[in-house]
């Protein structure tokens, strides 16, 4: 995997996938009916398909421009360092046994993340909540972590240097990498037979919200996932649940109402701006609620499929998200 020309010729699916998908989910499509706006499949040794993988990122991601003295400095949306370290992680840190080279490594590419999905989750004592912890490493692949280390990137392309350092610093870089783009944590999510790490890029636009993020153009435009909040509604917290016919997508949909000043309304507009999923620790300090306070009121929304837990389902690294 690290130094033959082409080891697809004895594990096809030992590969990378690359594809742009417009919106924020598979489900999406665009006005045209676009499924996805680019698409490759890519192989050979993994130093090449990392380059590879780092030459289309460049062709999809956009690049902002800033003077400064007598130079330009451009600025890709995503760092490349942290894309580069997560996808490098990922092909390393896969699972190659029989069952686990049915799947390749897939990378895609929406409107607000990447996200960046390996075969077989986190090896050993690894948990999500130790990563990041510098020279905390257990690789799966230990031999192939040892070649990776001394072998460098393919001639030709923008990468040099070894293919990774196997310090365990791959996903400190990653974390460090985003903090300097001013963009949210990475989000890492085990999933026992796959892990995923999702890089969000920061918030966009000139409108301000209620708690301070920046409004972009957000997929599904108008409405809150679902939520609806009546004028003048009070008590309760959920009120009560309508299906609706829908002119625009051709079916039944279940509208959530919700009264304005509730826990549950708040939970619902801070997640709608914040760029990336957030703790509970977070929505407490904005909210300035308690602990039990906030896990009431998200449990009340998960049980209502407005909210999701992306993680371990107890924790530090619990993250919750509006569902899509």
């Amino acid at each position: 995997m690290a130094l033959g020309r082409f080891p697809q010729r004895y594990f096809p699916r030992a590969c990378l996938s690359f594809t742009v998908i417009p919106g924020t989910s598979k489900a999406d499509a665009s006005v045209e009916g676009l499924r996805f706006l680019d698409s490759r499949e890519i192989v050979g040794p993994i130093p090449v398909m990392i380059s590879e993988l780092m030459v289309a990122l460049r062709r999809n991601v956009r690049v902002s421009s800033k003077v400064e003295g007598a130079f330009r400095i451009d600025r890709p949306e995503y760092p490349e360092t942290a894309v580069r370290e997560a996808v490098a992680n990922a092909l390393m840190h896969r699972d190659y046994s029989p069952d686990g080279c049915a799947s390749q490594v897939q990378v895609t590419m929406y409107d607000d993340r990447i996200e960046i999905l390996s075969p077989g989750g986190l090896c050993r004592a690894m948990t999500v909540d130790r990563l990041g912890e510098l020279g905390v490493s257990f690789p799966r692949n230990q031999a192939l972590a040892n070649i990776l280390r001394a072998t460098p990137y393919a001639e030709g392309f923008a990468e040099v240097g070894s293919v990774v350092e196997n310090k365990g610093t791959g996903y400190f870089q990653i974390r460090a990498s985003l903090r300097e783009a001013n963009m949210p944590e990475p989000v890492a999510i085990d999933h026992i037979t796959a892990f995923e790490v999702a890089l969000y890029k920061a918030g966009a636009g000139a409108e301000a919200g209620r708690f301070g993020f920046g409004l972009g153009e957000r997929a599904g435009g108008g409405g809150r996932g679902g939520v609806r909040l009546p004028e003048g509604a009070a008590g309760g917290k959920i009120v009560r649940s309508v299906t609706e016919w829908s002119d625009e997508t051709g079916r039944f949909h279940t509208i959530h109402v919700l009264a304005p000043g509730t826990v549950e309304c708040d939970i619902v507009d801070f997640l709608e701006e914040a760029p990336a999923p957030v703790s509970s620790r977070i929505l407490m300090d904005a909210l300035g609620k308690s602990k039990a306070t906030i896990s009431r009121a998200l449990n009340r929304l998960m049980d209502k499929s407005l909210v999701e837990r992306l993680g371990p389902s107890r924790g530090p690294g619990a993250v919750y998200r509006l569902v899509q």
